[in-house]
Protein backbone atom coordinates (compact mmCIF):
# COMPACT_ATOMS: atom_id res chain seq x y z
CA UNK A 1 0.00 0.00 0.00
CA UNK A 2 1.32 3.62 -0.86
CA UNK A 3 1.80 5.72 1.86
CA UNK A 4 0.64 9.11 1.16
CA UNK A 5 0.97 12.27 3.55
CA UNK A 6 -2.00 14.74 2.55
CA UNK A 7 -1.06 17.12 5.56
CA UNK A 8 2.46 18.44 4.52
CA UNK A 9 2.66 22.11 5.45
CA UNK A 10 5.90 23.82 3.46
CA UNK A 11 7.78 26.34 3.70
CA UNK A 12 10.37 27.08 0.91
CA UNK A 13 13.04 29.09 1.43
CA UNK A 14 11.99 31.81 -1.14
CA UNK A 15 9.03 32.01 0.95
CA UNK A 16 11.02 32.33 4.18
CA UNK A 17 12.89 34.80 3.00
CA UNK A 18 9.94 36.87 1.55
CA UNK A 19 8.52 36.33 5.55
CA UNK A 20 11.79 37.62 6.98
CA UNK A 21 11.55 41.27 5.24
CA UNK A 22 7.74 41.36 7.06
CA UNK A 23 6.72 43.82 9.56
CA UNK A 24 4.05 42.20 10.59
CA UNK A 25 2.22 38.52 10.69
CA UNK A 26 3.18 36.60 9.25
CA UNK A 27 6.55 36.85 9.25
CA UNK A 28 9.67 35.23 10.41
CA UNK A 29 11.85 37.10 12.70
CA UNK A 30 14.95 36.16 14.65
CA UNK A 31 14.51 36.59 18.41
CA UNK A 32 17.43 36.15 21.27
CA UNK A 33 16.45 32.25 21.50
CA UNK A 34 16.56 31.92 17.10
CA UNK A 35 14.46 32.59 14.29
CA UNK A 36 10.58 32.25 14.87
CA UNK A 37 7.30 32.15 12.71
CA UNK A 38 5.08 34.68 13.81
CA UNK A 39 1.29 34.27 12.96
CA UNK A 40 -1.76 35.79 13.23
CA UNK A 41 -2.62 32.69 15.97
CA UNK A 42 0.88 33.41 17.69
CA UNK A 43 3.79 32.55 17.07
CA UNK A 44 6.60 29.45 17.39
CA UNK A 45 10.12 28.26 16.84
CA UNK A 46 11.72 28.48 13.16
CA UNK A 47 14.01 26.48 11.67
CA UNK A 48 15.21 26.75 7.88
CA UNK A 49 15.12 22.75 7.59
CA UNK A 50 11.46 22.90 7.34
CA UNK A 51 12.13 23.95 4.04
CA UNK A 52 14.96 21.52 2.91
CA UNK A 53 13.68 19.15 0.54
CA UNK A 54 16.63 16.32 0.85
CA UNK A 55 15.89 16.37 4.92
CA UNK A 56 12.44 16.20 3.85
CA UNK A 57 12.84 13.20 1.93
CA UNK A 58 15.10 11.94 4.63
CA UNK A 59 12.33 11.91 7.03
CA UNK A 60 10.10 10.26 4.78
CA UNK A 61 12.31 7.26 3.58
CA UNK A 62 12.55 7.20 6.95
CA UNK A 63 9.06 6.98 8.67
CA UNK A 64 7.83 5.30 5.10
CA UNK A 65 5.94 8.27 3.79
CA UNK A 66 6.22 7.23 0.00
CA UNK A 67 4.48 10.88 -1.12
CA UNK A 68 3.74 14.23 0.38
CA UNK A 69 1.32 16.70 -0.80
CA UNK A 70 2.77 20.11 -0.22
CA UNK A 71 0.67 22.93 1.43
CA UNK A 72 0.76 26.49 2.01
CA UNK A 73 -0.47 26.45 5.58
CA UNK A 74 -3.50 28.61 5.96
CA UNK A 75 -3.21 29.16 9.13
CA UNK A 76 -0.47 31.22 8.86
CA UNK A 77 -2.72 33.69 7.56
CA UNK A 78 -0.65 34.68 4.42
CA UNK A 79 -3.92 33.42 2.14
CA UNK A 80 -5.97 35.61 3.72
CA UNK A 81 -3.76 39.09 3.59
CA UNK A 82 -4.50 42.32 0.97
CA UNK A 83 -4.28 40.84 -2.34
CA UNK A 84 -1.30 43.25 -2.87
CA UNK A 85 0.58 41.89 -0.10
CA UNK A 86 -0.20 38.29 -0.18
CA UNK A 87 0.56 37.94 -4.23
CA UNK A 88 4.57 37.69 -4.21
CA UNK A 89 4.28 35.29 -0.98
CA UNK A 90 1.60 33.06 -2.61
CA UNK A 91 3.56 33.15 -5.73
CA UNK A 92 6.46 31.92 -3.97
CA UNK A 93 5.07 29.09 -2.54
CA UNK A 94 3.34 27.94 -5.80
CA UNK A 95 6.83 28.16 -7.99
CA UNK A 96 8.37 26.16 -5.14
CA UNK A 97 6.02 23.56 -4.78
CA UNK A 98 5.76 23.38 -8.51
CA UNK A 99 9.29 23.37 -9.15
CA UNK A 100 9.46 20.61 -6.44
CA UNK A 101 7.07 18.40 -8.21
CA UNK A 102 9.14 18.98 -11.03
CA UNK A 103 12.21 17.53 -9.64
CA UNK A 104 10.95 14.44 -7.75
CA UNK A 105 7.53 13.87 -9.13
CA UNK A 106 7.18 10.28 -7.29
CA UNK A 107 7.85 12.38 -4.01
CA UNK A 108 5.37 15.43 -3.90
CA UNK A 109 2.30 16.79 -5.34
CA UNK A 110 1.38 20.53 -5.09
CA UNK A 111 -1.36 21.92 -3.27
CA UNK A 112 -1.65 25.54 -5.07
CA UNK A 113 -2.50 27.85 -2.92
CA UNK A 114 -4.52 31.22 -3.91
CA UNK A 115 -5.50 34.12 -2.10
CA UNK A 116 -8.76 34.53 -0.59
CA UNK A 117 -9.29 38.06 -2.44
CA UNK A 118 -8.48 36.46 -5.72
CA UNK A 119 -10.79 34.06 -5.20
CA UNK A 120 -14.02 36.66 -4.51
CA UNK A 121 -12.50 38.77 -7.65
CA UNK A 122 -12.92 35.82 -9.52
CA UNK A 123 -15.68 34.73 -8.62
CA UNK A 124 -17.90 38.16 -9.13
Amino acid sequence: MKVIDCHAHWIPPTLADALRERATAPRIAATATGERLFTVLGSRPFDAALGDLDARRSTMRSCGIEMQVLSLPGLFGIDSLPLEESAALVCAFNDAAADAQRVCPERFILDSSVNRSARQVALS
